[in-house]
């Protein structure tokens, strides 16, 4: 339904047009409105609506209906295959043309003909007649980059949104966002560019081991480049990124990894296992570096407080409890393994039946014993809908319901049955903090909402000697690395050492000498930072190298000698070779899923960032043709560096890196240049960055 005003808000009246409630998804709804930025005298007035729809490729049908005199009546402009999800209203750009603009709810799909505008119309349109008329422009094909089945995620399905620059009037900027990528145009909304949203060095997780002569290493999951390790103590660090694992979400190191140097990591394409060969080989399996699982769609893992990789170990267990969902899938699973998955068990439902649903997190409690059915308990967990589950063996048992999910658990050190049940629980939202004390007879919880966090929790950690010292460690997105004492008369959230780096905080941990040495380790979204408990420390950025993959989002591909290509001077995805392809093609191992590469002359690949060193992961066989490498400054288009090679001259059959060194860090775009000769190919697997 429409309502509008006259008067400034004080009375309302519904539209006679748009009167009648929608009562399910069938029905349209409608998802944005916007008044063109001349509305006091042109009086335009466009709004967008959307339903599901059966039976077409899109699943969606969609208007937007058209106003000119202030909303006292619409005309439909136009209805589409696609659902129209987000407007927006432009000032004056450059060309002294004002425009609206309609995001549809799909991408345009290459591979689909009916998927592509022309057919039906999908992706970003723009009116220069006050909604009147609308076009893509040819813009279609700038979308063609993304993956048409990653293009929504979830609920988050009609979550679309612009933003103009404000120096629209000179620079012509709009910017375009929904939760699987961002978009920039830099024309008034002819050509669109994916942009990245989230560098490859962002951490989702980290954990903390001691090496065995004592330095203190953590290891962190990053989104796109692999596996960080970072050696904390010596400040040093490594990107580990000869593993399919490229998209990681969590991490979780051994708590026995002195002895067993044990790292097991999640991600996109499943679990995989690392063994540090820092550490003496002391596992089950006899092996140093990585060992992969065939279970995809991990999104959180936890160890047993008892683990270790080699089960002779007295005492010890081989527990791993982990989260998987699948894209494009809405049924998560929840697995279990004994025996560091020489079987696995699938423990997905409650004590009622009912399935699981996807959860946020897992924490073991120091009495879980993986020794009998009986000791199998005290595992926690936290579905999206708020509700707080413990493990029995085998079935989830739910204990308490919150209004939100948990983002992070945090057990106490001295927690018993019968007599101190306590785990702490941290959210994004209301409350921000909570105690649980996990009562056979029912949970008491206690919220614990205190002045000066300013912003939301990701992760919670406990002094060791909670006991005597009930201090609460935070990380918050927006706001660094934060403590609370519950001890005090007035407890408060108060910084923990000196001035944070301007990054967003993912998860902070407390170092295992913590007792002795005050240290705080956090992850970030570039990479680890680590500081001491104590007033105005400093805290330290540990630098590390970037890996960006082929798969990246910042990566902008033309291909004009395609005769596939609809227009030659638009973006095109290069074709694709598969993990699996590769070794059997090429003989080569890669890192990640894929990489991609061409066989048309004049093809080229555009990226943009920060670095100093830029070393592009190709390989070199007797037709793997030359490349031009140049670097421009991003904001004033000088030319910084440029160098060429001809890449049959590197050797035969192997994996090279060929680099564009420019002495200091700089803000660049990039351009490869492809020079191929009949027969020949270039074919790329990321790139690594040098801070």
């Amino acid at each position: 339904m429409l309502a509008q005003t006259d008067d400034g808000g004080a009375t309302w009246s519904l539209n006679g047009q748009f009167s009648t409630p929608s009562t399910s998804e069938f029905d349209f709804w409608i998802m944005d409105i916007v008044c063109a930025s001349d509305f006091q005298t042109s009086g335009e007035v466009v709004l967008s609506r959307a339903r599901l729809a059966k039976g077409i490729p899109s699943g969606q049908k969609g208007q937007i209906w058209r106003s000119a005199d202030a909303g006292a009546s619409f005309g439909l402009s136009l209805a589409a295959e696609a659902g129209f999800s987000s407007l927006e209203a432009t000032p004056a750009g450059p060309s002294g043309k004002s425009y609206l603009l309609a995001a549809t709810a799909s991408y345009p799909d290459g591979m689909n003909p009916a998927l592509v505008a022309g057919t039906s119309l999908f992706g970003i349109l723009r009116s220069e007649d006050g909604g009147l008329t609308w076009s893509d422009f040819g813009n279609y094909q700038d979308f063609f980059l993304r993956n048409a089945d990653w293009s929504v995620s979830g609920s988050w399905f009609f979550y679309l949104g612009f933003a103009v620059s404000p120096d629209f009037a000179s620079d012509g900027k709009l910017f375009f966002g929904r939760s699987s990528s961002m978009f920039r145009s830099q024309d008034e909304g002819l050509h669109w560019r994916t942009v990245r949203s989230r560098e490859s060095d962002f951490l989702r997780s980290f954990g903390l081991g001691t090496e065995p002569g004592g330095d203190l290493v953590a290891f962190g999951a990053s989104y796109g480049g692999g596996t960080l390790r970072a050696n904390v103590t010596a400040g040093t660090s490594e990107a580990i990124h000869d593993n399919v694992l490229s998209f990681q979400r969590d991490i979780e190191v051994s708590p026995s990894f002195q002895d067993d140097g044990m790292v097991i990591i999640g991600g996109a394409q499943g679990n995989a296992l690392w063994f540090d060969p820092a550490v003496p080989t002391n596992n089950t399996f006899n092996v140093s570096g990585w060992l992969q699982s065939g279970l995809g769609g991990t999104r959180e893992v936890a160890l047993s407080p008892r683990f270790h990789a080699n089960l002779s170990v007295p005492g010890s267990d081989q527990t791993v409890i982990w989260f998987s969902q699948e894209y494009l899938t809405l049924s998560p699973s929840i697995y279990r393994t004994l025996d560091l998955g020489r079987s696995v068990d699938d423990i997905s439902f409650q004590t009622n039946g009912a399935p699981m649903n996807p959860v946020t997190t897992f924490e073991f409690a120091p009495t879980y014993d993986a020794g009998s059915a009986a000791g199998r308990t005290d595992v926690y967990t936290c579905a999206l809908n708020g509700g707080v589950f413990r493990l029995m063996d085998t079935r989830w048992q739910q204990i308490h319901q919150f209004p939100g999910p948990v983002t992070d658990f945090a057990v106490d050190p001295s927690f018993s049955r019968p007599g101190n049940p306590r785990v702490f629980a941290a959210f994004r939202g209301a409350p921000e903090l909570a105690e649980i004390i996990d009562d056979p007879a029912g949970a008491i919880v206690n919220e614990l909402d205190f002045p000066g966090l300013e912003g939301s929790l990701t992760s919670i950690a406990l002094h060791p000697d909670f006991a005597n010292q009930p201090v609460i460690y935070g990380s918050v997105w927006g706001n660094g690395v934060r403590k609370l004492d519950l001890s005090s008369a007035s407890p408060t959230w108060v910084p923990v050492g000196g001035s944070f780096p301007p990054s967003w905080v993912t998860r902070v941990e407390l170092a295992p000498g913590f007792p002795a040495d005050n240290r705080v380790v956090a992850s970030t979204q570039h990479g680890i930072v680590h500081g001491t408990d104590v007033p105005g420390a400093a805290w330290t950025q540990v630098p590390s190298e970037i890996l960006i993959d082929d798969v990246d989002l910042g990566w902008l591909s033309f291909e004009p000698g395609n005769p596939l290509a609809p227009q030659p001077d638009r973006a095109f995805p290069w074709a694709v070779v598969k993990y699996n392809e590769a070794i059997s093609l090429f003989g080569i191992t890669l890192f990640g899923r894929e990489l991609r590469y061409t066989e048309y002359d004049g093809s080229s690949l555009e990226w943009e960032g920060y670095g100093k060193k830029f070393r592009l992961k190709t390989f070199t066989t007797n037709a793997a043709g030359s490349i031009d490498f140049e670097a421009y400054d991003y904001w004033t288009g000088a030319l910084l560096g440029a160098n060429s090679v001809d890449l049959r001259t590197l050797g035969l059959g192997g994996q090279v890196e060929h680099a564009l060194d420019l002495g200091q860090r700089s803000a660049v775009r990039l351009k490869i240049s492809v020079h191929l000769d009949p027969g020949e190919f270039f074919a790329y697997d990321g790139m690594i960055i040098e801070p």
